[in-house]
């Protein structure tokens, strides 16, 4: 195991129904079940992969957390959002209100339980069932610029915007670190110079008292 791969944790929100588990299993096993039982449990799937940002290269352990969408298990959320990286909340396009829940719930939900920089992205599931359509992809999209968020339409059943979602994340991810290592080397390298300053002032200071001492000698 390369101990050096960074790890992204990613929890996945959204009513029960909406295809998260369907989502978690296209992405990471390439398969899908169109019987897929409701989740029960937190659980989560890994895969690492390859991802390219601002000519660096780096590989990325996504670990995808599955979570609850009863309304009995709701309560649990502070656990969803502990020490995560990336959410992604998920609608179903052919259910209103479970797009509702995620700009009446879900989102107030993770102002309250997380403080830390997060990325976020918005999945309108089941684009495959276009036909049936009750949330327009344009408020999904205004939903997701308003909270500044990525967004896709995704199909768990065929495949769509799943793989390109998740490399979003991880470049997003990966920015932010660069950008991040850059803000801590600028902020040395200030330091590093402060610190040469105040070294030659006061060089220049004993420098100068020396020249003085000198003048006030008369042996």
């Amino acid at each position: 195991m390369n101990e050096d791969v960074k790890r992204i944790k990613i929890i996945i929100i959204g009513e029960s129904g909406v295809g998260k588990t369907c989502i978690i299993k296209r992405f990471v096993y390439d398969e899908h079940n169109s019987n897929e039982f409701p989740t029960s449990s937190l659980s989560f799937a890994t895969k690492n992969i390859n991802v390219s940002e601002n000519g660096v290269e780096e590989e990325i352990k996504l670990e995808v957390w599955d979570t609850v969408g009863q309304e009995k298990y709701k309560a649990m959320a502070q656990i969803f959002f502990k020490n995560s990286n990336a959410v992604i909340l998920v609608y179903d396009i052919t259910n209103k209100e479970s797009f509702e829940q995620l700009k009446n719930y879900w989102i107030d939900k993770i102002n309250e339980y997380n403080s830390n920089d997060l990325t976020l992205a918005v999945a309108a599931n089941k684009s495959d069932l276009y036909m049936k359509e009750q949330v327009k992809e344009e408020e999904g999209r205004e939903f997701a610029q308003k909270i500044g968020a990525i967004f896709r339409l995704t199909s768990a059943k065929n495949g769509e915007g799943i793989k390109e979602m998740f490399n979003v994340i991880g470049k997003k991810y990966l920015d932010s670190i660069l950008n991040k290592n850059k803000i801590i080397n600028n902020q040395c390298d200030n330091d590093f110079d402060n610190k040469k300053n105040i070294v030659l002032k006061k060089s220049n200071f004993n420098n100068n008292e020396n020249i003085k001492n000198k003048k006030k000698c008369k042996c």
